[in-house]
């Protein structure tokens, strides 16, 4: 039986972690993109108290996805180096050093990756025109029930200054 020397070993070990980071972050973006359907779920059915947990949630996960991505980033690099390919090179760069088997399954999950990544493009593009189409509406109809409001007011010295005699609430249940 063959045995492995220090850096094959210290390879496997970088290519179990790198793999599991990679795994970890495709969860995490499913998790992403689910939360993001609740939260254009719960503004289409104007649910939003649940709208405030589902923005605190996605900002707990967007913060987990970014740390899996600086470790995954840093076992790639540890990786590289352990191959000895440049700092610059690429993934297929790396995967195509790997033995066959190891590399299938690389690319499979690098595919994954890749889909879970467009899949929460998608979803927050979408957001991002819902919001804006409600912000934009929200604002015409301001505009039209509140027309002496449009614009800004400045004080006697220039500065922009605010509201506070003529302050309104916006019920969210209508």
């Amino acid at each position: 039986m063959k045995r492995e020397t220090k850096a094959e070993l210290e390879r496997l070990l970088l290519l179990k972690k790198f793999k599991d980071e990679m795994l970890f972050e495709i969860e995490m973006m499913q998790k992403f993109f689910s939360l993001e359907e609740e939260l254009k779920e719960a503004i289409e059915n104007k649910k939003w108290h649940q709208l405030d947990r589902n923005v605190e949630s996605l900002k707990e996960v967007s913060s987990r996805i970014e740390k899996i991505d600086i470790k995954r980033d840093e076992y790639f690099t540890a990786l590289k180096r352990n191959l000895g390919l440049p700092p610059s090179s690429k993934f297929n760069d790396l995967v195509n050093e790997l033995p066959e088997s190891i590399r299938n399954e690389l690319f499979r999950i690098y595919r994954e990756l890749k889909i879970g990544v467009i899949k929460v493009k998608s979803s927050t593009g979408r957001l991002s025109y819902i919001f804006r189409t409600l912000a934009e509406s929200m604002n015409e109809v301001l505009g039209e029930i509140f027309p002496h409001r449009k614009g800004k007011i400045y004080s006697e010295r220039g500065k922009e200054k605010q509201y506070s005699e003529e302050s309104f609430v916006v019920n969210h249940e209508l």
